[in-house]
This record gives structure tokens, sequence and C-alpha cells, in this order.
């Protein structure tokens, strides 16, 4: 996967992922590749594509239950395993202990796509990559493309256990655009 991200044209400018352990794990090999990069062509755009932003509101998704789910380990044991881990980034919005409904979930990935969004237009950033989970990679289809079924449960955007959606914005709107498949980048 970090390879062929490394071929993205325009290239990746920024990383943003869940601060959950696999996504952080899923994102290293770009990361380092986009840091060697950056090491032997001084002066090429991206160098906050060499950093992960930890991002809580694409976190994973827990229910909605009466006690308190787990969160990804401590800011500081994750820069110790994670040297391009970004402990200067402060998460736009962190989902409730308690867990939450669809909703909710809806509410917690459109309220920081739009700050991630904002926030790369402010820096200029042309293109950026979001490592997070399947209930999240639903969601965040539905809202960049406006289709929110009637019924959840509905197979419209499929989330693999390691698959790339590509979403281009045209003018005002998001528009998706393609969809890999899991096996390509799963050895």
């Amino acid at each position: 996967m970090g390879k062929h991200l490394m071929t993205l044209d325009p290239p990746i400018d920024a990383v943003y992922s869940s601060p959950y352990y696999r996504c952080l794990q899923t994102i290293t090999p770009f990361v380092e590749l986009k840091q060697q990069q950056l090491n032997d062509q001084p002066g090429i755009r991206g160098s906050a594509a060499a950093r992960i932003r930890p991002e809580h509101g694409i976190g994973e998704f827990f229910g909605a239950a009466p006690f308190d789910h787990p969160t990804p380990a401590p800011s500081k044991r994750l820069k110790e395993l994670f040297p391009a881990f970004d402990e200067d980034y402060s998460s736009v919005i962190t989902p409730s202990r308690k867990g939450e409904t669809i909703n909710d979930l809806y509410g917690r990935v459109a309220a920081a796509v739009r700050a991630i969004i904002e926030r790369c237009d402010a820096e200029g950033h042309r293109a950026v990559v979001l490592c997070t989970h399947a209930a999240v990679v639903i969601a965040l289809g539905r809202i960049l493309t406006g289709r929110i079924p009637k019924a959840v449960e509905e197979e419209d955007f499929h989330a693999f256990t390691c698959g790339l959606s590509t979403y281009r914005r045209p003018g005002p709107g998001l528009k998706r655009t393609t969809m890999l498949g899991p096996s390509k980048f799963v050895r």
C-alpha cells in the first residue's frame, strides 16, 4: 500500500490516521517511504506527509454502551512505537468513551472530515490520506458522496482489510472516483 500511495498524482501532502495501533501500523510504511523521498530529494513538496496526524474523529466505531470502550495508547507511548506520530497535533473531535449510535458516527466523521479539509485548504495541501477503520470508511464514503441509505446495513461502500478509496473534489462537492480491492496491497 505504501508503495502505491507514493505513485498517486497529485502526491500525498498530509497524513491523518486513527490513533489506534493497527491504523498507525498500516500507514507507517508509506510515511517511511515519504521520509526517505524527502531525504533523497531535498526541497520536494510534502513534508507534512512524513508525519502522522492522529485524528480521533476518524477513530474506531464502538456502539453505545453503559461501559467505557477501549481508547488508544497514550501519545507518548505511540510516539515511541511510531516515530512519525505527531504529538503536537490536536485532534478536532474525540468520540464518547461510552460509544455512539450510527447517527453519532456520521456526525463525528462529518465534523472530523470538515475540519481536516479546512485545515488542508489553509495549509495548501491538495491530497491527503486518511487511515481508518471499516465503519468509518463506510460512513466517510456516504458522507462525502451525500448518499446515506435508509437502511444502515445496505452494502454500498465496501471496507476491506487493506483497501483504498479515492475521492476527488471537482468543485464545491466531493465525488467518489475509484475503489481498489482488498488483496492488491495485502501480503
